[in-house]
């Protein structure tokens, strides 16, 4: 008896490890070639060990269904998930990882970093000023800084002194022009963030579009009053992660409206490039905007107002542009979570 448990727990063992050079799961491979043994230049490979255990750490034999079986098996006892980077809240609600230091309000931006941001972005306002050029910043709050009830029990929340709100203070110390999202958000009952996913929905991204639109003095299109379809299509991040062999798909929104905007560069299916440019025949005015992944669905509504758009998430900021594309408005969007990594997009 003690044989065939020792061998079948050998066995157990080198399954992933057969599974390796012989399963079908290339798609979810990060890089399927192994780390070379020898090197041209210096005969063998001193980093050999490290790298190997890198790569068979994200190539091992039926990894995604086991990653898949364990995650199932710890969520359903423990209603937690294994990785770090997804908190399973109350109700069936996700929340991504990285917000946590935000929500708990730990590990937060010094005093000096707050006052620097602040400055680089008042640099860029006095610029576009210069240039007779309209410019608004503003933050996408957190999922848990809008919807904290959905949290687990055990993270308490502590919003007194958070980056944003700090940050906050600091542009309308220096006259930034500074869109307050969390105030907007706060004043709809309604949940407008993704159930399974770390970002807003379809009616979120039109809710900010209207608000960034109005603190731009320009006029906007109201959605409230179009009619919308809800389907449960969406690929929630979140929910990925945790499960990414899962089928659970999100509910998102579906406005009743023809958009008119064209895009003028190579576009992926959810507008995640790092550079798209865009057109509209009907309408005027060119603007320039930086975001970041919250940007995605919020890219259709804005480039529907311009007749010119350009949409970036490349560092650093370029200023040079605003002239080479005669641009009217300069938008710097970023997320909650995001707010510290502003200053790297310094020149």
């Amino acid at each position: 008896m003690k044989k065939i448990y020792f061998y079948t727990f050998i066995i157990l063992c080198l399954i992933p490890l057969a599974g390796t050079f012989i399963n079908n799961e290339t798609e979810t491979r990060e890089n399927k070639t192994a780390p070379p043994l020898f090197v041209t230049e210096n005969g063998l490979n001193s980093d050999y060990t490290a790298e190997l255990d890198n790569w068979y750490g994200k190539n091992f034999g039926f990894r995604t269904y086991l990653i898949e079986s364990e995650n199932s098996l710890y969520e359903a006892v423990f209603k937690q998930c294994l990785s770090a980077d997804v908190i399973i809240g109350r109700e069936g609600y996700l929340f991504y990882g990285e917000t946590l230091n935000d929500f708990r309000g730990r590990g937060l931006m010094t005093d000096e970093e707050i006052d620097e941001t602040a400055d680089f972005l008042k640099e860029i306002q006095d610029f576009c000023t210069a240039s007779g050029v309209k410019f608004l910043f503003t933050v996408a709050p957190n999922k848990n800084s809008l919807y904290p009830q959905y949290m687990p029990y055990y993270y308490k929340e502590d919003k007194t002194n958070g980056n944003a709100l700090r940050l906050k203070a600091a542009l309308l110390e220096r006259g930034v022009n500074y869109l307050d999202l969390f105030e907007v958000f706060e004043t709809r009952e309604e949940v407008l963030y993704h159930k399974l996913d770390s970002h807003w929905n379809n009616k979120g991204a039109a809710l900010a579009y209207e608000s960034i639109m109005k603190a731009l003095g320009l006029e906007y299109e109201d959605y409230s009053d179009i009619p919308f379809s809800e389907e449960y299509n969406f690929d929630g991040d979140l929910y990925e992660m945790v499960h990414p062999l899962g089928s659970k798909k999100d509910k998102n929104i579906f406005f009743s409206k023809d958009f008119g905007f064209k895009y003028t560069s190579a576009v992926k299916d959810d507008n995640s490039n790092n550079s798209i440019t865009t057109e509209n025949s009907d309408k005027s005015g060119s603007i320039i905007m930086y975001r970041d992944s919250f940007g995605n669905s919020l890219l259709p509504f804005i480039a529907e107002d311009f007749g010119k758009g350009h949409f970036l998430k490349t560092k650093p900021y370029e200023l040079n542009l605003i002239e080479e594309e005669n641009a009217d408005v300069f938008v710097i969007e970023i997320a909650e979570r995001n707010i510290p990594s502003v200053i790297s997009y310094k020149q």
